[in-house]
């Protein structure tokens, strides 16, 4: 608009300001548009890795559920440098990845007795966990025991407790919640509570 008004006051002026002013202008808007469809053509690019460094942040978590519940998996899960590797759609995989976590999330809380999470709180506080981090610590610290008595054969639970509450309301919140516990899923302060809680339960549900 700016560039056709220039050449407009060029008819009734004898100045060539109006003309040059426009040319400018239209040459800056040419290297504008350039500029924006090189953006356009690299966002799909940038969301494709940033969706794989996501998926591969998870990935820990999301192979210790999916090799105790094959059946949450779509595909069953590959070492990390071939999960890493293989081309695919990085934001499809981040998508159904979160829907496996949260389906593993809510099957296990089953294996997680009250007396687990009273003893995980009990180890948690005594660990002095910033609040900031208390819920991903305690999220992290019950799923790990449940796997542990899953393992055992240890019978489900017929009234689950409500211990996957936490999550989002859209993916990207679901996201943010479960990289919390991703980031504290291998510390050793969660092994540390793992192996307390473990250690507390009777001899023949350890065996």
């Amino acid at each position: 608009m700016i560039f056709l008004g220039s050449r407009v006051v060029a008819v009734f002026t004898y100045s060539t300001n109006p003309i040059e002013y426009g040319t400018y202008i239209s040459s800056v808007h040419t290297v504008g548009v350039a500029l924006g469809c090189s953006i356009a053509a690299f966002t799909p690019i940038i969301q494709s890795v940033a969706s794989w460094r996501k998926a591969n942040m998870l990935y820990p978590m999301w192979k210790a559920l999916c090799t105790a519940l094959p059946h949450i998996a779509f595909y069953p899960p590959r070492s990390r440098l071939v999960d890493a590797l293989l081309p695919h759609d990085g934001q499809l995989r981040l998508h159904r990845r979160l829907v496996e976590i949260r389906d593993g999330l809510l099957i296990m809380r089953g294996w997680a007795s009250r007396v687990d999470i009273d003893h995980i709180l009990a180890v948690i506080a005594e660990e002095e966990v910033p609040r900031d981090q208390s819920e991903a610590v305690a999220t992290a610290c019950w799923l790990k025991v449940a796997l542990a008595a899953h393992r055992a054969g240890l019978p489900h639970a017929e009234h689950a407790l409500d211990l996957a509450r936490r999550g989002g309301s859209d993916g990207d919140s679901e996201l943010d919640w479960l990289r919390e516990v991703a980031n504290v899923w291998s510390t050793p302060l969660v092994e540390r509570c793992v192996s307390a809680v473990n250690a507390r339960r009777p001899q023949e549900e350890r065996a």
